[in-house]
């Protein structure tokens, strides 16, 4: 238990202790000098078809890796959350191949 002196009334009437602040906004740093960079030009197709491209590589190799790692292992086969990312984005990448491999 809390002892009475831990809480404190605050102008409302409200008692409050440690918790009292917790939806509270944090202060936040000052922004003067920071500024993000912008790319002005935007993304291209090309950009777009190659990030995707690196992607559907990258959660291929991925789940590749994984699955040997299970066979070395003796771990059941199936990796359900692997397995569905890499049947999604291959799936994605397969309903306009040109738009998305430029092939």
């Amino acid at each position: 238990m809390h002892d009475k002196d831990e809480y404190e009334e605050n102008a409302d009437g409200e008692i409050g202790g440690a918790a009292a602040g917790v939806h509270q906004v944090p202060p936040q740093a000052p922004t003067a000098g920071m500024e993000m960079p912008i790319n002005q030009t935007g993304l291209t197709d090309g950009e777009v078809r190659t990030t995707l491209v690196e992607m559907a590589q990258a959660v291929t190799l991925q789940a590749q890796t994984m699955t040997a790692q299970a066979e070395q292992q003796g771990v059941p086969r199936e990796n359900a959350p692997a397995s569905a990312m890499d049947n999604r984005l291959r799936d994605f990448t397969r309903m306009n191949p040109p738009v998305y491999t430029e092939s």
